[in-house]
């Protein structure tokens, strides 16, 4: 088990991690309690999830020892392009769909799914 040296970075992330957990909790929740899900809250959801991912992995990087730390570093910029890629696709789909706006919205999601 790698040993995690708590600094005042690491604990400030661990507070990010609790508090973006405690939301995630509370909108899975939520989607959990609704028969059908609504597009957007399913898009909030999982960009929640992925910051708070996010948030765990600036955890490992303030605390880990400089070797340990490099997986938690590669992993970084691959959920803030899933954080990007749900956002996009929450302003798209809230706080109704728009049929309009549906192959500028696949585009989009496409897009930055490239990024990732």
């Amino acid at each position: 088990m790698p040993k995690l040296l708590l600094t005042p970075a690491s604990i400030s992330y661990l507070a990010q991690l609790i508090l973006a957990f405690s939301m995630t909790g509370y909108l899975a929740l939520r989607l959990a309690s609704r028969k059908a899900g609504e597009p957007h809250l399913i898009h909030l959801t999982i960009s929640l999830f992925c910051i708070t991912m996010f948030s765990g992995l600036l955890f490992l990087d303030g605390a880990l020892l400089p070797t340990p730390r490099l997986v938690a570093v590669y992993l970084e910029n691959t959920f803030l392009g899933l954080v990007l890629a749900f956002f996009i696709q929450f302003a798209y789909h809230f706080p109704n769909r728009f049929p309009q706006r549906k192959w500028e919205a696949r585009f989009a999601f496409a897009l930055s799914m490239v990024y990732v």
